[in-house]
This record gives structure tokens, sequence and C-alpha cells, in this order.
């Protein structure tokens, strides 16, 4: 009786029927407010400023420059050229220099308060050279302003990151729709307003850029 007993226990043992697993949380309201309160919620407004700045930008750019400077479209392809080719200079092989030289809060800001410069030059250029140069310019510095933003806000959480990558998405997408719908609405008013609207908001977001901390640390993690 006592070996039988031993056999069932050892089966039973073998074939441990597994724990269900217990679904992912959803993020709570007291999470919520750590993400969009204080340092990383500046953070997260950059990035929707950015995003809407640079789809506004690019959504009319065509056919701005077309009306205003004459470009061909031998003109813009060759902008668009040079911009992927500086572009990807800048991010693949500059960026982490640029970081460790500079350090992701100065490049942020420099990056703005060169794309507020850019664009106001290209709204007061007189040849088609300006414009390629300027637009070359604000290109590349909204190239580097995300990842930067998306750097410090990989930093100051260690737990979480999903969450904030999901965030930082969204609002992304969110700058994506509501940029080309109000390019679009303020170009039938003056071909000049939504680069003069884009130019206010950036230089809003460059004064801004004074409040980033250069070393902050957010815990997103939740106490029973």
């Amino acid at each position: 009786m006592g070996s039988r007993t031993k056999k069932i226990e050892k089966i039973a043992a073998n074939h441990q029927v597994p724990a269900k697993s217990r679904p992912p949380k959803r993020a709570s309201w007291t999470q919520a407010k750590k993400l969009f309160a204080g340092p990383m919620g500046l953070l997260f407004l950059l990035i929707l400023i950015s995003s809407f700045g640079l789809v506004g930008f690019e959504s009319i750019y065509s056919l701005y420059v077309n009306e205003v400077f004459g470009f061909t479209m031998g003109n813009i392809a060759l902008v668009l050229t040079l911009n992927g080719l500086t572009s990807l200079t800048f991010q693949a092989l500059l960026f982490d220099r640029l970081v460790v030289w500079l350090t992701e809060k100065r490049l942020i800001r420099y990056c703005f308060l060169l794309s507020f410069l850019g664009t106001s030059w290209i709204i007061l250029a007189h040849s088609k050279l300006e414009v390629i140069i300027a637009t070359l310019i604000v290109f590349t510095a909204y190239d580097l302003i995300r990842p930067a933003i998306t750097t410090l806000l990989t930093k100051a959480s260690a737990t979480k990151q999903g969450l904030i990558n999901g965030v930082n998405m969204s609002l992304t997408s969110v700058g994506n729709i509501v940029g080309p719908i109000v390019s679009g609405a303020l170009l039938d008013a003056s071909y000049h307003l939504p680069y003069l609207v884009v130019i206010v908001f950036l230089f809003i977001s460059w004064i801004m850029t004074y409040w980033i901390r250069d070393h902050f640390s957010v815990d997103l993690t939740e106490t029973n």
C-alpha cells in the first residue's frame, strides 16, 4: 500500500498542472499621471509638437515651393534626395557623437532652434539655393529631435518600456494626422500661413526645452 501511494505521488509530481498566467495589467491612473506630469510629460509634449511640425511642413512643401519659388519636379526630387543622404549621415554616423558632445538636452534644444530658423529662412528666402539649404537644415534637425527625446525617455524608467514606447508612437500618430489637416486648411488662406504657425510652435518648443532635465527617473511600477 505504501509503495503504491509513493508511485501515485511521483506521477502527480511529474504531471503538475501549470499555474494560470496572469494577464498583463493595464496602465493605471497613477501610471498615467506619472507619464504625463513632470519632466516626462514635457518630453511627450515635445514629441507631439515635433511630429505636428514635421508632417505639417512636409505635407505642403512641394506645393509651397512650386507656387512661391517655381520649383520643378526635378528640383523637388533633388531636395528630397539630398535630405535622405543628409539624414542618413546624421542619424547613422553622427547622432551618438552629437549626444556625447552636447547631451540629449542640448541636442533637442539646438534642433528646435535650427528648425525655427530654417523655416523662417524659407519664408524670407529669395533664391532656390537658399530654400534648398534651409530645407536641409529643417529636415535634418527634425530627424534628430525624436531619437534624442526617445533616448531620454528610455533612460528615465527602467520598467514599462512598452508603455512608454506605446505612448510615444500614439502621440506621433496624432501629430501625423493633425499636421496635414491644419496645414491644408491654413494653405487655403495663405501660402505662408502654415509655415508661420509652424514657426510659432517651434519657437515655443525651443523655449520649453530649457525646462528639460538632463538626468531624471520616473518609477512606473505599481505598489500593491
